[in-house]
């Protein structure tokens, strides 16, 4: 038996991870008899030791990060869109400083996926319409720590796209080393020319890096196109495609092995993954140290 500590529908999130250990189960996802499970307070920390435990880790209850093995899984939770706003941002944050700041096994990778049919729909405008502008800053730069926090990681990183992806969504997204997209639902959309809103500066200038392709660049930010994981997969934004949320959490899964184990040191690999994008590292790494 292992638990999952969050409160923000449970019936749901149980619902879910029950079918997600089905899908792992024929690919070699065996209990580890030392698992353990524990709840974060607000530093991401277990609140009876006060050291960060690296099994299960949850916090404010929006998403979950949960360790099998040597992969790790950091889902956002619930049926809704996924918008971020501070509080989701500052819960996937605090999700990634604990890996950061904890000792892992061997070969170990990240995994992030979301429930629902949205992985997520980007910037809460609803939050952001009832914020000051003076406070307008806070999701942006809760979000480049994010893409700072990814391009830090000293292990290998996939996104398993389980619904739509859309705006900050898709940053998030492709933050990762490798996506796998979900082919019988869900676009890739970068959405903020059809909403009538600029595109942040460390986005532009990350699509620059991640997408060299200057048709395919152009077909997403000039014309908002609207990527199944098929057309996605043609322009190399996605590595692979599956069916259902189980097939595609499945597929990244057995990326995520494979990839995993290839690495044999992965303060290397981070070192290397911000030379690859050093105009993004520029732009987001300021924002690693800025508070949640």
């Amino acid at each position: 038996m292992y638990y999952v500590y969050h409160v923000s529908n449970a019936f749901l999130a149980l619902s879910f991870l029950n079918k997600v250990l089905r899908c792992w189960s024929p690919i070699s996802w065996k209990r580890d008899p030392n698992y353990l499970s524990t709840s974060l307070n607000s530093e991401g920390l277990n609140s009876s030791t006060g050291k960060s435990k690296t099994s299960l880790l949850c916090h404010q209850k929006m998403c979950t990060l949960e360790k099998r093995g040597n992969i790790y899984l950091l889902t956002l939770t619930s049926s809704g869109e996924h918008r971020f706003n501070p509080s989701l941002l500052s819960s996937i944050r605090t999700a990634l400083s604990s890996l950061l700041s904890s000792s892992h096994p061997p070969n170990s990778a990240l995994i992030t996926c979301a429930e629902g049919k949205f992985f997520s729909n980007g910037f809460d405008q609803s939050w952001v319409r009832s914020a000051p502008p003076s406070q307008h800053h806070i999701i942006t730069d809760i979000h480049r720590g994010i893409i700072s926090d990814l391009l830090s990681l000293p292990m290998p990183t996939v996104c398993a796209i389980t619904g739509h992806a859309a705006a900050a969504g898709c940053m998030l997204a492709l933050a990762h080393d490798y996506v796998v997209m979900r082919e019988d639902r869900g676009f890739f959309y970068m959405s903020e020319l059809d909403a009538g809103l600029k595109i942040v500066k460390y986005f532009q200038v990350f699509f620059n890096e991640k997408i060299p392709d200057n048709q395919t660049r152009r077909d997403v930010l000039l014309r908002s196109a609207r990527l199944t994981a098929r057309e996605a997969m043609a322009t190399g934004i996605v590595d692979r495609a599956a069916k259902g949320i189980e097939g595609t959490i499945e597929e990244a899964v057995r990326l995520a092995e494979e990839v995993a184990a290839t690495v044999s040191d992965g303060s290397k690999l981070a070192e290397k993954r911000k030379l690859m994008f050093p105009e993004t590292w520029r732009h987001v790494s300021a924002a690693a140290g800025s508070k949640l």
